[in-house]
C-alpha cells in the first residue's frame, strides 16, 4: 500500500516528540524540492507536503527556512551563486544540528554520507563542464571523502559512455545506492528510532523521481 506524504506526517505524529521531530524535519526535503521547482518555474509536483499556496504564502514554514529563503533572495540579487544553494546548505546544517541535539545516529551518520555523495556528483559533473571541482562541492564540512564514492562515479560513467540518454538510469542507480545505505545503517524489523527515520528518508529518496520504482 502507498501513503502520501501527508499520510505518513500523521503517523509521525502519533509518535513521540522525538520521532515527529525528526521525520517531518526529514519529509521537509520534499517542500524544498517543490520550491525549488516553483522558483525555476516549474510545477511542485505532487510530493510536497504543504500546498502551492501555502508554500508560496511561507508563513507556516519554519523559521529558519524563512530566513534562508530571505538570504537566497538577497544573494541572488547579488549574483552569487545558483538558485537555491544557500537554502539546501542551511537545511542540511539544521538536519546536522538536529540529529547532535537528540542523539540520533542514523540520522548523523546518514547525512555524512549523503552530503559526500552529492559533493562527489557535483565534482563529476564539474570536470565534465570543466569548472573546478572543488568550488562545485557544498563546502558544508558534513560529508565523507570523494574517494569514498569512486565506485558510484565509475558505474555513472559506465552508463553515460553506452548511452548519453539514459539519465533515469543513472537517476536510478544513485537512489538505489541511497537507499541501500540507509537500509544498513538502520537495520529493519528493530522499530526503533533510527528505523523510523530511516523510513523517512528512503519515502523522500523515493518520491524525488516517481520513476524510480519502475524498469522501463
Amino acid at each position: 500500500m502507498e501513503i502520501s506524504g501527508r499520510e505518513l506526517c500523521g503517523m509521525l505524529r502519533s509518535e513521540s516528540s522525538v520521532a515527529e521531530t525528526l521525520g517531518l524535519a526529514v519529509l521537509m526535503a520534499m517542500d524544498l524540492k517543490a520550491m525549488e521547482r516553483m522558483e525555476l518555474g516549474a510545477n511542485p509536483g505532487e510530493t510536497a507536503l504543504f500546498s502551492e499556496e501555502e508554500l508560496k504564502d511561507k508563513s507556516l514554514l519554519p523559521f529558519w527556512l524563512r530566513q534562508a529563503l530571505e538570504e537566497e533572495e538577497i544573494k541572488r540579487g547579488e549574483g552569487g551563486g545558483l538558485p537555491f544553494d544557500y537554502v539546501w546548505s542551511t537545511y542540511y546544517q539544521q538536519l546536522a544540528q538536529l540529529a547532535e541535539d537528540t542523539g540520533c545516529g542514523f540520522l548523523g551518520h546518514w547525512l555524512s554520507w549523503d552530503v559526500g555523495l552529492r559533493d562527489a556528483l557535483a565534482a563529476y559533473r564539474a570536470r565534465n563542464l570543466g569548472v573546478d571541482p572543488e568550488g562545485a562541492k557544498s563546502g558544508m564540512g558534513l560529508g565523507l571523502s570523494e574517494e569514498e564514492f569512486k565506485p558510484v562515479i565509475e558505474a555513472l560513467v559506465s552508463i553515460k559512455e553506452h548511452d548519453h540518454s539514459r539519465w533515469q538510469d543513472m537517476d536510478r542507480l544513485v537512489a538505489s545506492h541511497r537507499l541501500d545505505y540507509a537500509k544498513r545503517l538502520a537495520p529493519s524489523y528493530s522499530f526503533d528510532l533510527d528505523e523510523l527515520v530511516c523510513y523517512a528518508v528512503s519515502f523522500v529518496v523515493l518520491r524525488e523521481c516517481m520513476y524510480l520504482g519502475r524498469t522501463h
